[in-house]
């Protein structure tokens, strides 16, 4: 059975998935530099499996699957233990300006644990559903739910001025 989906270069994925897979890995290792590095890995392996996917769709998850994977790795490693107190400020973005509720919203979300702001991010930003986010992160869609529930209340409480 032929998929209707046609393959594009490295290239044409690296343009259309680079943002995303960049904002994915800073939001998990907190880091411009190790969050650059990632996605070159995520890209590097991309180009070296040659992996066919059966739609756009597909290929968006497999790129998020293995940036959360290289991002767990990082932190598990000694290096990311090293390099902590050398941690580097995050701009909020070039050239834009945010409100000081954006930043104190952007404050609250990086005191989440990172699977929550991994949900999060999936969920409001990239728009996946509850059902997508767990065969994305192999969890239980319940879970997947639970925890955006869980991570919201904490949001709001945080940002009404309390300590979670």
């Amino acid at each position: 059975m032929e998929s209707s989906y046609e393959k594009h270069s490295i290239t044409e994925s690296f343009h259309q998935y680079s943002d995303m897979v960049y904002r994915i890995a800073l939001n998990s290792v907190r880091s411009i530099s190790a969050a650059e590095d990632i996605t070159q890995e995520v890209f590097l392996k991309l180009l070296e499996k040659q992996v066919t996917f059966e739609s756009m769709q597909h290929e968006k998850a497999w790129l998020i699957r293995v940036t959360i994977n290289y991002c767990k790795n990082y932190l598990k490693s000694g290096w990311f233990r090293k390099i902590t107190e050398l941690t580097e400020d995050i701009p909020y973005s070039s050239g834009i300006e945010y409100t000081l509720e954006q930043k104190e919203l952007y404050n609250q979300l990086m005191k989440l644990k990172e699977q929550e702001r991994t949900i999060v991010y999936l969920y409001y930003y990239e728009e996946y559903t509850l059902a997508e986010i767990a065969k994305i992160l192999e969890m239980n869609s319940n879970t997947v739910a639970t925890k955006l529930r869980r991570a919201k209340e904490k949001l709001k409480f945080q940002m009404k001025g309390g300590v979670y």
